[in-house]
């Protein structure tokens, strides 16, 4: 049965970002409370822990989120691949239904029933417009960390400052596999770029 609180983003990619669900598993592994395992399906597996407390849990973009699912898949046109990217958002759909039915039968057998009246009247529907628009807020968030993946790769800022293929373009054989030894502290995404351009020496 498929789990009806899973979002799943979608959006093609050239398949010369052969390594991207690595550039999703640099960028979150840095993430608190996030751990990522490649899968033997290949999919890539963000899991949160439910028992943790991350530094900026207000504005956390994976407060309440059990698991995220990353998989690359072949589509009509040879050179791109579909991505998806699937949200578990369960934990925080159970937390609300829970919180609901808590105050329902508190409600139910501790207010009269004027109070019961307003609280089903009034209470319900003003706690489930904060839980929609906490739930936007929330999806929106994780849209904004999956294009910024999609379209910068691994770390935003290094990529952007600096035109990686040009450079890489411009080492020696022994300096790229250097760089791929990870003897340059360099973030996963160029490291990417450097494999890329070794193999396409090769040819």
């Amino acid at each position: 049965m498929r789990n009806p609180f899973i979002i799943t983003f979608k959006r093609e990619v050239n398949t010369s970002r052969r390594y991207i669900l690595q550039e999703f598993e640099d960028s979150l592994s840095k993430v608190d409370c996030l751990k990522c395992k490649m899968l033997r399906t290949g999919e890539l597996l963000v899991e949160n822990e439910f028992f943790c407390w991350p530094r900026d849990m207000l504005w956390n973009a994976w407060t309440g989120i059990a698991e995220i699912r990353i998989s690359k898949h072949p589509t009509e046109r040879t050179d791109y691949h579909l991505i998806k990217y699937a949200i578990d958002d369960s934990w925080n759909m159970s937390i609300l239904i829970f919180g609901l039915l808590v105050f329902s039968l508190i409600a139910i057998n501790s207010f009269d029933s004027e109070m019961r009246n307003a609280f089903f009247l009034i209470g319900v529907p003003v706690i489930l417009s904060v839980a929609c628009i906490g739930f936007w807020v929330h999806l929106w968030m994780q849209w904004v960390v999956f294009n910024r993946i999609m379209k910068y790769g691994s770390t935003r800022a290094t990529m952007c400052n600096y035109n990686w293929p040009k450079i890489m373009g411009k080492k020696s054989d022994e300096e790229l596999r250097q760089i791929i030894a990870g003897k340059h502290q360099l973030p996963q995404a160029v490291i990417n770029i450097a494999v890329e351009e070794l193999e396409k020496r090769k040819l």
